[in-house]
């Protein structure tokens, strides 16, 4: 338990440590624990990634976006503020991520309308992310990984979050890593990423009070969860 109370504590603490380095030892720190080869953005929350994601890869004739059905609300209400529509798909009962049968399936009846698969690795689980890889290719379909939990599972010893156009992480307190809150986004394509980056620097960043606030506002629950 004491050890416990230790780990609520030190995130509140690494965070104003942080604050000294540079975005770039962050964004190497990262990447090299996570295993991510893609260049990286973080965000308030997981859902705020998805979203500024999907709202800046719009094709204008494809206005679906393919989910599997069990998945957390939040999700879907990134599709729809992004602009898009949800086609929902079935899990796979082998590993509870999103089937890829029921997406070809699917894929029959919208092929010329799906912008966007979000491939969900459910519970650390990897979802079968490589049939996605190769059914999607030349498809003009964009690969989304849903990172949320898992983190550092490996399919082929490639680790999750590499196979996709993109991914993203959540680190909300239900997370496998967990700082409280905040959200993480990977993208593959070096071009992408410039282009996503620049009007990623135009978004408003977080005050120091309103750090401060939500870093207390952590260590306050994660504190008095120990003793209730």
């Amino acid at each position: 338990e004491n050890h416990d109370i230790f780990n609520s504590i030190y995130p509140f603490f690494k965070g104003f440590l942080y604050q000294k380095n540079s975005i770039r030892k962050i964004n190497s720190d990262i990447r090299t624990a996570f295993e991510i080869k893609g260049n990286i953005l973080f965000f308030s929350s997981a859902r705020m990634s998805l979203y500024f994601l999907l709202s800046n890869i719009k094709i204008k004739e494809k206005k679906y976006v393919v989910v599997q059905s069990f998945t957390c609300g939040v999700v879907i209400n990134s599709i729809i503020r992004a602009g898009y529509i949800p086609l929902y798909v079935d899990i796979d009962p082998g590993n509870l991520g999103t089937s890829f049968e029921s997406f070809k399936v699917l894929y029959k009846n919208y092929s010329d309308s799906i912008r966007a698969v979000i491939v969900q690795h459910s519970f650390g689980i990897p979802a079968l992310i490589n049939k996605f890889v190769e059914f999607t290719r030349n498809k003009d379909i964009f690969l989304i990984e849903d990172c949320a939990t898992t983190l550092g599972s490996k399919l082929n010893k490639t680790v999750c979050g590499n196979f996709g156009d993109a991914s993203f992480w959540s680190f909300d307190s239900t997370k496998p890593l967990s700082i409280g809150t905040g959200g993480l986004l990977s993208i593959k394509n070096k071009n992408l990423y410039k282009c996503l980056n620049s009007k990623y620097n135009l978004l408003p960043t977080q005050s120091k009070k309103e750090f401060i606030f939500f870093s207390l506002c952590y260590f306050i629950s994660q504190f008095c969860h120990k003793f209730i």
